[in-house]
């Protein structure tokens, strides 16, 4: 159950990114750079993704 929640966030992490990543404006280089919103949504979800993940581990290891 902890493995498919950490995947699932871990995996809706990297579809805002890329979402963020199409809808983003270009700068003057011509990259693309989303909002700092959406970097920090993304960040959010796959740290918890692998923060939950972690955990797992440790109580099957330990616990």
């Amino acid at each position: 159950m902890l493995i498919t929640i950490s995947a699932f966030l871990v995996f809706l992490g990297v579809l805002v990114t890329m979402m963020a990543s199409n809808q983003a404006k270009k700068d003057k280089i011509g990259q693309r750079v989303p909002p700092e919103q959406a970097r920090i949504a993304a960040l959010a979800l796959l740290v918890a993704g692998v923060g939950l993940f972690a955990y797992y581990l440790y109580t099957q290891t330990f616990g």
